[in-house]
Order: structure tokens, then C-alpha cells, then sequence
């Protein structure tokens, strides 16, 4: 069951993909009858980005946890109340075929809140500056084993594996997308889903190498019923096929059996919404001088304290 779930949550959002062209679906202001399929924009929007080499972003993440969550443990300050993050900047490739990024981000919470930068011009090295958690200055950090750790298939390459494996478990990805749209309108494809969290936990426990008891099926069950909201989008440009738009949304609420469980948690709502422009558009990143390496635990216990 484990493996299975872990493979789940890789692969949900590209479920489309595998639908071939029996997912096409919706409406759209000016498709007609040729109204591209939700599969082909997707593979369309694969193929785009395998050539892509630098993009601009704005990235912002809203999570709401509802309940007492005082007994969560030391990060139950940060946690109680709404909880948002932003993130803008750009990311690519340097001249050496490794990654680059400078991106500004900023965290609110309940009773405080720190914003800092983080780049790095050759994907080896990242600085980190926050001054909040931090103090004066540019703080360093050795990235190059994680990048190397990443392999060179990219994410596009871990998805694809991710859905041959599960293929391989006798699941089908295409299935799990229920309400599907896909609309064109001026310069932009958008595909548009809501997620069938019921049939992706029917498929789990079908694929789960032991058996599910009376129980386990009851609270698997709840845990589907409770799910409020579970929807997302992505659009594309019309031209390039180039993603220029993504948005995610998840609602759950704790079912009454379960909350004795949660550490005072009843509910959560998670709001994702991206936008890309400035699609291989180069820009210039310069390492900050002076910067000394991060005492990683300092930085914890820095967020801790907040």
C-alpha cells in the first residue's frame, strides 16, 4: 500500500497523460470541432519543455488549518492560523548545462512572518539570505550532491517512470480524473479536472499487497467522503505550448473517527496558484561575496523559535 501511495501522489496531476484521446472533454470558446484533447495539449506541453531553458515565475502557496493544534509540537505556532507563502524569480540552465535560479520569497503566519532571497548562478552552490532567521549577510550552501542526486532524466523522465510503474501495479492514471474540461480562449489552453480521490482510493487498496480489513476499508471510505475540494488547471500558450498558468486546490475535513488522531487538526485547505512567463529569456545570476556557510541547524532552530 505504501508504494502505491507514494507513486499516487507523484503521478496525480499528470493523470491526463495517459488518457490518450478519450479524455478530450469540455468546451471551449472557439475549438469546435477540433477542440485539441486534454492528452495532446499535455504531451504537447511535455515536448515544449524539454527544449525550454529559463522561464520566470510567481508562485504562491495559502494553507488554512483548522482545529486546536497547540499539541502539535514546536511548529504548532507557525501552524495555527492561515499560513501563506510566496515565491517569484526565475530559474534555468547556466552555460555549463546546470541550473541557475534567484527567487525572493517571503512567509506569513499567524503572530510573524521572514522573507529572504536564495539563488545560485551554476547549480552548485546556493546562497541563502534572511535576514529575520539569519542575521546580516549571505549564508552558503553545498548543492552539488543534490543535484547530481537528481539524475539527468529531469522531472519530466520521473514522471513517465512513475507511470509506468503504476501501469506495471494494474492502475490506470486516466481513470482518476473526473469533471474533466479543456477551453481556449484568446491565446490560452486550459485543461481543467477535479480529482476522483474516491476511485484513486478504490485503486490503491485493490493494488495493495495485503489484504484490507472491515476497518480499514471504513476509514478509507471517510477519508474519501470528507474530501471537500480537490481540483486543478493548467493552461498553456496557444502558440508555444509553453505553461503559463497552473492551479491547485484541496479541502479535506478530518472525519470525526479520525480526529482523536490528528493533534487537534479538523480540516485543511491548500491553495496553489503559478504563473510562468519570460519562457528562454537568459538572465545573469552573481554569487554575493562574502557569504559563510550555513549552520543548518541554526536555521532550523531558528524557524522553531519563530
Amino acid at each position: 500500500m505504501k508504494r502505491v501511495l507514494a507513486l499516487l501522489f507523484v503521478t496525480v496531476l499528470m493523470a491526463a497523460a495517459c488518457g490518450g484521446g478519450s479524455g478530450s472533454g469540455g468546451s471551449s470558446s472557439g475549438g469546435g470541432s477540433g477542440q485539441t484533447s486534454a492528452a495532446d495539449l499535455l504531451k504537447a506541453g511535455q515536448q515544449a519543455l524539454k527544449d525550454a531553458k529559463s522561464a520566470s515565475f510567481e508562485l504562491t502557496v495559502a494553507l488554512k488549518l483548522d482545529g486546536n493544534l497547540q499539541n502539535a509540537g514546536a511548529g504548532a505556532a507557525l501552524l495555527q492560523g492561515p499560513l501563506s507563502l510566496s515565491l517569484k524569480g526565475q530559474a534555468g540552465k547556466a552555460d555549463a548545462g546546470s541550473g541557475k535560479f534567484d527567487v525572493h520569497f517571503a512567509l506569513n503566519f499567524t503572530g510573524g512572518s521572514f522573507s529572504g532571497e536564495a539563488l545560485s548562478p551554476d547549480g552548485k552552490t546556493a546562497y541563502i539570505q534572511m535576514p529575520t532567521l539569519l542575521g546580516p549577510g549571505w549564508r552558503s550552501v553545498d548543492i552539488s550532491k543534490e543535484a547530481s542526486g537528481a539524475g539527468s532524466s529531469g522531472s519530466s523522465g520521473s514522471t513517465d517512470q512513475s507511470l509506468q510503474q503504476l501501469k506495471a501495479l494494474g492502475l490506470d492514471p486516466s481513470k482518476w480524473l473526473k469533471n474533466l474540461t479543456v477551453s481556449t480562449s484568446d491565446d490560452t489552453d486550459t485543461i481543467a479536472a477535479d480529482l476522483d480521490i474516491a476511485r484513486i482510493i478504490a485503486d490503491a487498496a485493490s493494488a495493495s499487497d495485503s489484504p484490507i480489513s472491515a476497518k480499514d476499508q471504513k476509514q478509507l471510505d471517510e477519508i474519501a467522503g470528507a474530501v471537500k475540494t480537490a481540483h486543478a488547471s493548467e493552461s498553456f500558450d496557444h502558440s508555444t505550448h509553453l505553461p503559463s498558468a497552473i492551479s491547485a486546490e484541496f479541502a479535506f475535513d478530518v472525519p470525526a473517527d479520525l480526529q482523536k488522531d490528528a493533534n487537534g487538526l479538523t480540516g485543511l485547505d491548500i491553495k496553489i496558484d503559478a504563473t510562468f512567463s519570460d519562457w528562454n529569456e537568459d538572465f545573469s545570476v552573481t554569487a554575493p561575496s562574502g557569504a559563510t556557510p550555513l549552520d543548518q541547524g541554526g536555521l532550523f532552530s531558528g524557524l522553531a523559535a519563530a
